[in-house]
């Protein structure tokens, strides 16, 4: 197991925001995380990677505890892709993506030719290696989005945890990134707002008022039954006789 999390709990002000969390993420696996608006999904990526100090439990990398890693080393181990990241505005695209390297860099290794090498993949992967000389402040939200994947992706973590990174990308762009995240060879934790980008992953975990409430297949755990009591929706699951891949449409 890559990533454990044990008793995992996070309170502000008396509210429980994140309660007893335990579970384990599969080493390789690509994990969506779906829960509505305030369910905790955003809080649990930041727990599990040390920016927040949890309230109770403990989140664990490889077996060690992530409480006592030095920030430089979860950074060599975990990448995160934020909902809304921003950058200085005179960075251009290829600066934001170099970003990527900074904990890998030091005095004794300094940059070199194999930083060029993986930013420029980096880049090539999510397709912007022809926009690299644009300025940050003149990209859309989509294209901004792709670059702060690549800088991840720059990073060569053996995790990468995504925050509902398809948000602000077209349909094309959504498939895409997800088949990019699907096919990379690290682990992926991604929070997803489209319950039929969560049936491509391997697993998923469901989350309600700050509790994972299911976790297991996607296609065994996203039940009309249990989606009805998180999200307040019915779910007619249809086949696709093209893609031979499930599909689910809602009504209120």
């Amino acid at each position: 197991m890559i990533l454990t999390t044990r008793n995992l709990g996070y309170t502000v002000r008396g509210n429980s925001i994140v309660r007893d969390i335990s579970m384990e993420i599969i080493e390789g696996e690509t994990f969506g995380l779906v829960g509505p608006n305030g369910s905790g999904k955003s809080t649990f990526l930041r727990l599990v990677q040390g920016i927040l100090a949890p309230s109770t439990g403990a989140s664990f990398l490889q077996g060690e505890s992530v409480a006592s890693m030095p920030r430089r080393r979860i950074a060599q181990m975990i990448a995160f892709v934020e909902q809304h990241s921003e950058s200085a505005d005179r960075l251009t695209v290829r600066d934001v993506v170099e970003l990527g390297r900074n904990p890998w860099l030091s005095a004794l290794q300094p940059w070199s030719r194999d930083e060029d090498r993986i930013v420029g993949q980096a880049l090539a992967d999510v397709e912007m290696r022809a926009m690299e000389t644009r300025l940050w402040h003149t990209l859309s939200g989509g294209e901004k989005q792709r670059v702060q994947l690549a800088r991840a992706l720059a990073q060569q973590p053996r995790l990468l945890l995504l925050d509902e990174p398809t948000n602000h990308l077209d349909v094309h762009h959504q498939l895409s990134i997800l088949g990019l995240i699907k096919g990379l060879p690290l682990t992926a934790v991604v929070a997803l707002h489209d319950l039929n980008h969560a049936l491509m992953c391997d697993r998923v975990g469901v989350m309600h008022r700050g509790q994972m409430v299911a976790v297991g297949p996607p296609e065994e755990t996203l039940t009309p039954d249990l989606l009805h009591t998180v999200f307040g929706v019915r779910v007619n699951m249809l086949h696709d006789h093209v893609s031979g891949r499930p599909v689910m449409s809602f009504t209120l």
